[in-house]
């Protein structure tokens, strides 16, 4: 339970990385 705990928050962090890494290249673009 706390591996899915952990994986859930650890793909939420990765899922906000990825937006920010997004939003960045379509801001430089």
């Amino acid at each position: 339970m706390i591996n899915v705990i952990n994986i859930s928050y650890i793909n939420r962090l990765y899922t906000v990385k990825e937006a920010k890494f997004q939003a960045l290249v379509t801001y430089c673009n």
